[in-house]
C-alpha cells in the first residue's frame, strides 16, 4: 500500500512505519519531555482510513501495540506519569506517519 506526501511522494506504509519506530527510539532516549502535563495514558490514533485498516497488522509487526475496539484504531504509547516522554514519544511518532501521510494524530487521556 503506497502513501503519497507531495514532498516524499509515493512510500510504502512499511516505509513509513519504520519511520516511525526510529522517531519512537529516539524522543524515548531524550530526557523529560512536555512535562506538567500530568498523568495519563497517550496514543497515537489511525482514523479509519483505506491504507489503515488495511494495515493495523503491519503496524503491529512493526513493533507497535494496536488497540482495537468500536472507536478509533490506536497505538498504545505508553503511560506518562508526568515525566512528559510518552507525550513526546506519542508526537514524534504521529508527526512522523503524518509526515509520510499516513493519517494519525496524538491523543491523551488523563486519569
Amino acid at each position: 500500500m503506497l502513501n503519497e506526501n507531495p514532498a516524499l511522494g509515493k512510500v510504502p506504509y512499511s516505509v513509513a512505519l519504520e519511520a516511525a519506530k526510529a522517531a519512537k527510539a529516539e524522543a524515548d532516549r531524550t530526557l523529560g519531555g512536555e512535562r506538567g502535563h500530568g498523568c495519563g495514558r497517550v496514543y497515537v490514533n489511525l482514523p479509519h482510513t483505506r491504507a489503515n485498516a488495511k494495515n493495523l497488522k503491519a503496524v503491529e509487526a512493526a513493533g507497535f501495540k494496536v488497540l482495537r475496539g468500536p472507536g478509533t484504531p490506536s497505538i498504545y504509547i505508553g503511560y506518562d506519569n508526568n515525566s512528559g516522554r510518552e507525550l513526546a514519544v506519542g508526537a514524534a511518532v504521529a508527526r512522523t506517519l503524518k509526515d509520510y501521510g499516513v493519517s494519525a494524530y496524538r491523543d491523551e487521556h488523563a486519569d
